[in-house]
């Protein structure tokens, strides 16, 4: 009994890593981050939308959480609050 009580003390516990994300390096906070991917993904939205190309609305979402370190994808409530009043119709079905 002794012995598997010292074993266990002296088993250095494991580290827990710190959060993945590029928010950390430029002292953002997550909220930030997130603000900026959905504005960057309604942007190029817009701009595919203008330019009459074909709107991969899972791609678009991908780069910006990837490029930001996102823990999580924006909510597609939250996009949809983001979209401008101009082509709010014609944008919200590709939602």
């Amino acid at each position: 009994m002794v012995v598997a009580a010292v074993a266990t003390a002296i088993e250095p516990r494991k580290q827990s890593r710190p959060q993945k994300g590029c928010f950390k390096a430029h002292d953002l906070s997550e909220d930030e981050v997130c603000l900026r991917a959905i504005s960057e993904i309604v942007n190029s939205m817009v701009d595919l939308y203008r330019k009459g190309q074909n709107v991969d609305f899972n791609a678009l979402k991908s780069i910006p959480c990837r490029k930001y370190g996102l823990t999580r994808t924006p909510k597609l409530v939250e996009m949809i609050a983001a979209l401008p009043d101009s082509e709010w119709e014609a944008l919200l079905p590709k939602l």
